[in-house]
């Protein structure tokens, strides 16, 4: 009895540590040992390329982690004093401890020497267990081989290495596991640019392409697809700087880039050289390989008016020659400046443009242009008033990829213009296009302090922000209840609000918008729709429109033009 009483107070005391430590040496010695299926999972999953490196090592951190926890769990095994006895919680002192005279003191003594042995044996456990993992992990990675087995095609399993991305030039379509040399062909270069040879040229010619020519993002498709990008640093100069020098070469990259060639060659160790003419900037440059993405010109047959009595007679375009102009085919010449054609305009659009340009100009007709500063501005800047098709025509493409004048302000299409209802909001463009071209190309160039667009800057702006209920940099998601200006396009900057300005004020001085309809129809725009609500209203911009000093036309066109001769 009192021999067993001994051992039940060993096993309560050494027993439950024993259990636990074995339950965890198992434990853990599970987790890394499946460590070793980890990597072979892809291979029986079919997966390959980065997924496969996720999964090995996804495997040497499972098994690390394992071996860490199995070495704390053996260390702390062997320190273990198993024969520490079991806390008394009994509010009364323990018992005393009878040894029967069958259990000698060397019986006892042994416990200890026996959990030295038995976390020895835990730590053998452990080691054996590392090395069956560790064995298996090896073992996984030549696994492919084994899994081909014989060389037989016809095998299912089989692993057969090689490129296994489609979009790759050496693309295996037999390879089922990747081994990493798959190549790719040179990317296609998005501009299709024909680029000079030599690469200081080209660096120079990447920004005329996109900033002169308008050919795309010339300076990113000459950086990312280039041979040779020894003078990249020459591309990406001349962008850096050229937002900053853009107001001083008036727009034209092209002077721009000649100006920085003429100052910087020698710094490369190149001499300067002519841009225009090494790079054809004039037949809007080297072109494009195959010759491709440029459209046709639409042809067109030239008539006679013959609904408008006018003293204006359509002529061929006489700049069909410049690749801006090329495919216009019809132009009237109104006081040495130019209304341009495409072929799907009438002669009576066309003509009918050609009018209202005149009664603009000379809005007393009497043969003469009212303000001879403008009129000398306009030819300086050789204005141009373009007639399309429609959006995106040829003559619009060729336009807007080779003009390098200054002479554009506006621009018509066919549907916009009505020579039956001159100025008509919402059916004839023809006089609000006009004078935008007029305004900008002229006024604001004549009249800085008076029609100025910058902000800050005129009588123009600071009556236009007077009418927007502040100075608004950019459009604001609502304007405030008291102004009357609230145009809400995201796309037209502070400039632009200022040119839509003048012109809403100039019409409706002019009592173009003087009616139900259209006053209905502006009102999310413009508020005041007859020339006594501007005055009331808008004091600032009634005085400047009004004010004589500037000349600007007070009579609205009606689309017919009969200058008195003396």
């Amino acid at each position: 009895m009192e021999h067993s009483k001994l051992d039940s107070e060993f096993q309560a005391s050494g027993a439950s540590p024993e259990k636990k430590n074995k339950d965890l040496i198992i434990s853990f010695a599970v987790l890394i040992s499946s460590a070793w299926a980890f990597p072979i999972i892809p291979n029986i999953l079919g997966l390959d390329g980065w997924e496969i490196i996720s999964w090995v090592l996804g495997a040497l951190f499972l098994f690390g982690l394992g071996l860490l926890l199995l070495l704390i769990s053996g260390i702390t095994r062997l320190f273990k004093k198993n024969t520490t006895p079991s806390p008394n919680t009994a509010a009364t002192p323990p018992a005393p401890i009878i040894i029967s005279e069958s259990i000698t003191a060397s019986s006892v003594l042994q416990t200890r020497p026996n959990a030295v042995t038995n976390a020895k044996s835990g730590m053998h456990q452990m080691r054996n267990y590392a090395a069956l993992t560790t064995f298996m992990l090896v073992f996984s990675l030549f696994l492919p081989q084994l899994y081909s087995g014989a060389d037989d095609d016809s095998t299912p399993n089989q692993v057969i290495y090689g490129c296994t991305f489609a979009d790759a030039s050496n693309y295996n379509p037999a390879a089922n596991y990747p081994d990493w040399s798959c190549e790719y062909e040179h990317e296609t270069d998005p501009c299709d640019l024909v680029w000079p040879d030599d690469p200081f040229h080209a660096a120079i010619y990447s920004f005329i392409s996109e900033y002169a020519l308008n050919y795309g993002g010339a300076v990113g498709c000459y950086g990312d697809h280039y041979q040779d990008l020894s003078y990249e640093s020459v591309a990406y100069d001349l962008e850096d700087h050229w937002e900053d020098s853009e107001s001083a070469f008036n727009g034209n990259a092209s002077s721009y880039a000649q100006d920085w060639l003429d100052s910087n060659a020698d710094e490369y160790g190149k001499d300067s050289f002519d841009v225009y003419e090494v790079f054809q900037i004039a037949e809007g440059g080297l072109g494009m390989n195959g010759g491709h993405g440029s459209p046709e010109c639409t042809e067109g047959t030239h008539s006679e008016s013959t609904s408008n009595a006018s003293m204006f007679t359509i002529e061929e375009n006489p700049n069909i020659a410049q690749p801006a102009f090329q495919c216009f085919t019809k132009f009237v010449e109104v006081f040495g400046l130019g209304v341009f054609a495409e072929s799907g305009l009438s002669d009576d659009q066309v003509i009918h443009a050609a009018t209202v340009l005149a009664e603009l100009l000379d809005n007393d007709e009497d043969g003469v242009v009212d303000d001879s500063a403008l009129h000398e501005r306009l030819l300086e800047a050789n204005a141009t008033v373009p007639m399309f098709n429609a959006e995106g025509s040829p003559a619009e493409y060729y336009l807007m990829n080779h003009y390098q004048g200054e002479g554009i302000g506006a621009v018509l299409y066919a549907d916009e213009v009505d020579p039956s209802r001159t100025g008509r909001w919402g059916y004839d463009a023809s006089v609000e296009e006009i004078m935008h071209t007029i305004n900008m190309v002229g006024h604001v160039y004549i009249y800085p302090d008076a029609f100025g667009i910058e902000p800050n800057s005129s009588l123009l702006t600071e009556a236009m922000d007077e009418s927007r209920g502040g100075q608004f940099l950019e459009t604001p998601s609502s304007y405030p209840e008291d102004a009357w200006y609230h145009y809400d396009d995201i796309t037209c900057e502070y400039d632009c609000m200022a040119g839509e300005y003048i012109y809403w004020a100039q019409v409706t001085n002019m009592g173009i918008l003087n009616d139900t309809e259209t006053c209905d129809g502006i009102a999310d725009e413009w508020e005041p729709c007859s020339k006594e609500m501007l005055e009331s209203m808008d004091v600032l911009i009634y005085d400047l429109v009004t004010d004589p000093q500037y000349k600007l036309p007070q009579i609205a066109p009606d689309g017919v033009y009969s200058p008195e001769s003396d």
